[in-house]
């Protein structure tokens, strides 16, 4: 059982976008739960009092690097590549971001999630992972996307499964909730954007209001990342 639930769900969001703060975090408010909140280095430095905030309200703010690096290969990939990157490379990336976010929230992140879903470093023979970094650092963290939601008795706590709520149409939302009730299992939903038209990277917005309504009636525990992790057995 999850906290005295048949089933868990979090809802994680990405990259600190600035609807997560006018849209997302008073959405959820209203139905009394909240959410974890990968902010990028840039949105929580402008509206770190907003971020607060949300902090203050219940929401998780957790650590997503400072730069967001990627894989050379990833469309989305700005100026700093994982290729090119080294352990302490890494090590500043988190441990400045977890310094920035604990000197305006009072209190360093707890989770972590790793960009573009993915945990390697360099490349050939120089190839490693800094996923030992995290595991020292985090009580938690997301890293795979994955179709599969989280088992309690098996999952790695540093390298949780996730689903896209970008892009997906409420029928498949349905059956994914389904799946995990009837399983007893941790579901965690990754989404960026809310758009009411279909774009890359976007949750729909009815989808989501669905979602919300469809949570509150089901015998679910909905909390942050942090929340579930901490009181997991795992």
């Amino acid at each position: 059982m999850w906290n005295g639930h048949r089933f868990a769900v979090s809802l994680t969001w990405d990259d600190g976008f600035v609807e997560h703060l006018t849209e997302v975090c008073p959405q959820l408010d209203e139905k009394g739960f909240k959410g974890t909140f990968y902010t990028g280095m840039p949105s929580f430095l402008e509206h770190d009092r907003a971020w607060k905030l949300a902090h203050d309200m219940g929401h998780e703010i957790g650590n997503h690097t400072m730069l967001h690096p990627g894989p050379r290969n990833s469309a989305f990939n700005g100026t700093v590549c994982l290729e090119a990157m080294r352990m302490p490379d890494m090590e500043w990336e988190i441990d400045t971001a977890s310094g920035i976010i604990g000197r305006v929230l009072g209190v360093a992140p707890s989770t972590f999630a790793y960009p573009h879903f993915c945990h390697h470093i360099g490349e050939g023979r120089t190839a490693g992972s800094y996923y030992p970094l995290v595991s020292t650092r985090f009580v938690a963290a997301r890293l795979i996307v994955s179709a599969e939601p989280n088992h309690q008795d098996r999952m790695n706590l540093h390298a949780l499964n996730s689903f896209p709520l970008d892009g997906l149409p409420q029928e498949r939302a349905k059956t994914m909730l389904d799946y995990a009730e009837s399983e007893r299992l941790w579901l965690i939903f990754h989404a960026h954007h809310l758009s009411d038209t279909p774009r890359v990277q976007a949750a729909d917005r009815g989808v989501f209001r669905w979602l919300l309504t469809e949570l509150a009636g089901r015998d679910c525990w909905v909390a942050p990342v942090r929340d579930i992790a901490v009181s997991s057995p795992s």
